[in-house]
């Protein structure tokens, strides 16, 4: 990411500088890839989750959903990142387009048995378990949705 980030015009989504430095990223890379993307980012200033747990959640969301939309014909690329706060709610919700069969495990997280992939589900889960999360994911009418629900108190 050091080197992804050298020749990445960090954009202000938030008051977090990690998690601008990840969505900065992995936006510009998806947007540099063909991928269209709408984001809407919501957080308060001070956010009480570790910068860091979240921007590595953002970075492996956002690359996951970058490798499967690689796989979509070029009209049919396109994420959605929405991250919204209210009072002590957090939702964060990543949806992209996905013409193909995805693989759930028993826990109802996604598979790969593709090389190199599926790392960051052990991200993902650390972060639901660490802060009690709700985790949702589906794959209905070709979107693949992640959504993460949990409360700061």
């Amino acid at each position: 990411q050091d080197r992804l980030l050298d020749s990445t015009s960090v954009k202000i989504f938030c008051h977090a500088p990690l998690v601008n430095a990840a969505l900065s990223i992995y936006l510009n890379r998806a947007e540099d890839l063909g991928i269209r993307i709408s984001h809407k980012i919501n957080l308060p200033r001070d956010l009480r989750v570790d910068e860091s747990d979240f921007a590595i959640l953002i970075s492996n969301l956002l690359e996951n959903a970058i490798h499967a939309s690689l796989n979509q014909p070029i009209d049919r690329r396109e994420i959605k990142i929405t991250i919204e706060h209210i009072e002590t709610q957090y939702v964060l919700e990543v949806t992209n387009l996905f013409d193909f069969e995805v693989q759930f495990d028993s826990n109802g997280y996604p598979i790969t048995d593709e090389d190199g992939h599926g790392i960051g589900m052990a991200s993902l889960k650390n972060f639901v378990t660490k802060y009690n999360a709700q985790l949702d994911f589906s794959h209905e009418s070709n979107n693949v949705r992640i959504m993460i629900y949990w409360e700061d108190f």
